[in-house]
Parts: structure tokens; C-alpha cells; sequence
């Protein structure tokens, strides 16, 4: 059988770096984004063999060129693509500047569209699947973290509409909603 390739979007925050670490010793082939060259060398130093690109998730238009370099290296196969990037902006409503959620809805939610949008046809091929890190919050608002449900609950039908569409050509979309995750997103918000 051929090595899985694996991709993994936001491969240096909490969930993206413990998801790329035991994609490695489970012995796939894995590709990685992040966002600049500080989270490049931590996701080296942990998985050496990595191949990663610079991308940034606040230009959802620009994700489709900004994968295809990386997506070359694959050698036409992709089996799994895990998104796994996310921002949480932490404050009531009231006073929240709304760039701050069009920024939260960029990355958490239109950056996970353009993704499949740059990988379905490697994934239709390989009948693949891809995997997205939603959560709790997609399900159930709480105070203080509006923007981040708002962008969560929209991941969630985006996923659905997803999940529909591809699974004529046996890709599967899958959903993962964890509770709270002591990751470094969380923890900056209970400092």
C-alpha cells in the first residue's frame, strides 16, 4: 500500500501540532501550512520531515494559488486534509469592532471553503477526507465569545453542504466538535 499523504492546515497551533505529530508516527507522508517562518521552525523541530508553505487564512481568496504549491509536492494524491486553524476574539458584543468578526469569519470559516475548494479533486480521486476542527461553540453560543460561535456555527453548514456534495464521489467530510482545549488560543484568553 502506498504512504498516506496528509495535510494539515495550521499545523503549529495546539490541536494542528499534536494532529501532525501522530499523523508522522503513524507513519503518513505529511504536508503543513503555517503562518510564518516562527511557527515553521517549532513544527520542524517536533516533525522533522515535514513539508510545510507560509499561508495566510485572513486572504480566504488567496488560498487556492497559495495551496497549489504544496498540494505539487503531493505527487497526485492526498488522502487526508485536516483544517485545524482558528481565531478567537474574546469580548461582548456590544463593544467588539465588527472587523473583528469579518476577520473571524475569514479564517474560521471561508479559509475552510477555500481549502476543500483546493483540494476536492485530489481528494475525489483518492476518495479521501477531510476533516474540520469546529466546536462546542458551533452548537451552543455563550457570552463573550460571539464572533467565534457565529463563525463556528456557520463552519457547521458549510460542512453539512460539504458533506452532501462530496459524497457522491466517496469523500467523506467530517466534523469534529470538541469542548475546551487547554491550546494556546484558549489559554490567552483566560490570562
Amino acid at each position: 500500500m502506498n504512504t498516506p499523504n496528509s495535510l494539515v492546515i495550521g499545523a503549529a497551533g495546539g490541536v494542528g501540532l499534536q494532529v501532525t505529530r501522530q499523523l508522522a508516527a503513524a507513519g503518513h507522508r505529511v504536508f503543513g501550512t503555517v503562518l510564518n517562518e516562527a511557527e515553521a521552525a517549532l513544527v520542524r523541530a517536533e516533525v522533522p520531515a515535514i513539508e510545510l508553505a507560509l499561508l495566510d487564512l485572513s486572504d480566504a481568496d488567496g488560498i487556492v494559488a497559495g495551496l497549489q504549491p504544496l498540494l505539487q509536492k503531493l505527487e497526485q494524491r492526498l488522502d487526508h486534509v485536516v483544517v485545524c486553524a482558528a481565531i478567537s476574539p474574546y469580548g461582548p458584543l456590544e463593544t467588539t469592532p465588527l472587523a473583528a468578526l469579518r476577520r473571524t469569519l475569514e479564517i474560521n470559516t471561508l479559509a475552510n471553503l477555500a481549502v476543500y475548494q483546493a483540494c476536492i479533486p485530489l481528494l475525489r480521486e483518492s476518495k479521501g477526507r477531510l476533516l474540520l476542527i469546529s466546536s462546542f461553540a458551533g452548537k451552543v453560543a455563550l457570552p463573550f465569545i460571539g464572533h467565534y460561535s457565529t463563525s463556528k456555527f456557520a463552519l457547521e453548514g458549510l460542512a453539512d453542504v460539504m458533506r452532501r456534495e462530496a459524497a457522491r464521489w466517496g469523500v467523506r467530510i467530517i466534523v469534529v466538535e470538541p469542548g475546551g482545549i487547554r491550546t494556546g488560543m484558549v489559554s490567552g484568553q483566560l490570562a
